[in-house]
């Protein structure tokens, strides 16, 4: 059962619980499919969050709905949370462990592990955004994997709490535009250390759950920091939210940069699988998500618009796409390319 605002509602839905009207007046009741009439009815009743059966089998269009509701509610609630963390005020961790149990049931309830990153990703409110992103990714890729509820849980933890550090870096640092001096590097570069202590000394989390705070710039080739760790000294945790916290930054727009596009940043993690993330982290990576979902509307960078046919698991960034072109008679539909093929054009954007 999981709890949903009314403004995700999607035809298809199961509700897990009857709705009642205010003055008590039965609307409709539970096991009943939602249909789009009766969602349209709901805007005249002062009903503004129901409960749909999580177990009951939808298409991934409607799951991707649920996941984003779901997102949005955990964004708004750790806003609230993570500064009077950063404060010591220690109560606040219990909300942000129930934050994470409310993700992590719907990564293992969710059957279909492939999820489409262009309905995780989002770009509204970086340092919160970018911490539940961080978080949702870590825990799919974690349970991908094959680790425990248990171990799932605390890489989840850590995930959402992996910049904590950066509420002791000035803001002006953290949003200055032009290239930092070695000074106010070295300063970002301290928030690991800094969270970490912060945690440890608050007693929160455990010690695996504290690593990925402080080692998630460790590097496997040991040229990271803090500690300049290589390879399998690095904890596993902090391997997994390193792949994760580096997708999620690369693919967001900065105030000293433009978000990278999906081919460039999955590029960039193969190329320095090895180096700088572990190997075996990065092909689960890549296995667990779809790139770029079939039938996605997509911009090249030759300017023409396409849809993608086939998604390569082989070559996650080089689908078998179809151009497409808009007519008077409207759209129609143009050759084949596989991208594989095709070394002069990339995709640039995907459209939602």
């Amino acid at each position: 059962m999981l709890r949903i605002r009314k403004e995700s509602l999607k035809p298809g839905m199961r509700l897990a619980k009857p709705i009642f009207t205010e003055e008590d007046q039965l609307l409709i009741h539970k096991g009943e499919v939602l249909k789009g009439p009766f969602i349209d009815r709901m805007k005249n009743y002062e009903v503004k969050e129901v409960y749909i059966d999580w177990h009951h089998k939808y298409p991934l269009e409607i799951m991707e709905g649920i996941i984003q509701d779901t997102r949005n509610q955990v964004k708004e609630q750790f806003k609230k949370s993570f500064h009077r963390l950063a404060e010591k005020e220690n109560t606040e961790f219990k909300k942000i462990e129930n934050l994470v149990e409310e993700i992590l049931s719907e990564i293992l309830d969710n059957k279909k592990l492939l999820i489409d990153l262009t309905e995780v990703r989002s770009t509204d409110n970086y340092t919160f955004e970018h911490s539940v992103n961080v978080c949702i990714l870590a825990m799919i890729l974690g349970k991908a994997i094959g680790y425990s509820k248990k171990n799932l849980r605390k890489i989840g933890l850590g995930a959402l709490l992996h910049d904590i550090g950066k509420v002791g870096v000035d803001e002006e640092i953290l949003k200055k535009s032009q290239r930092l001096t070695d000074g106010e590097y070295g300063e970002i570069k301290r928030h690991t250390t800094k969270g970490y202590e912060l945690v440890k000394s608050l007693d929160l989390l455990c010690e695996d759950s504290r690593r990925i705070i402080r080692d998630h710039h460790e590097w496997v080739n040991g040229k990271g920091y803090p500690k300049g760790l290589r390879g399998k000294e690095i904890h596993p945790f902090a391997r997994i939210v390193a792949i994760c916290d580096q997708f999620d930054a690369l693919s967001t727009d900065r105030v000293y940069r433009k978000a990278w596009s999906f081919s460039d940043v999955v590029e960039y993690l193969i190329a320095y699988q090895g180096e700088i993330f572990d190997s075996n982290f990065v092909q689960a990576f890549l296995q667990s998500f779809e790139i770029y979902l079939e039938g996605r509307l997509i911009e090249l960078s030759s300017g023409k618009s396409a849809v993608v046919r086939k998604f390569n698991r082989s070559f996650p960034t080089r689908p078998m796409i179809q151009i497409i072109q808009k007519e008077a008679k409207g759209i129609i539909e143009r050759e084949f390319l596989d991208l594989t093929k095709i070394h002069n054009e990339k995709i640039i954007k995907v459209y939602h």
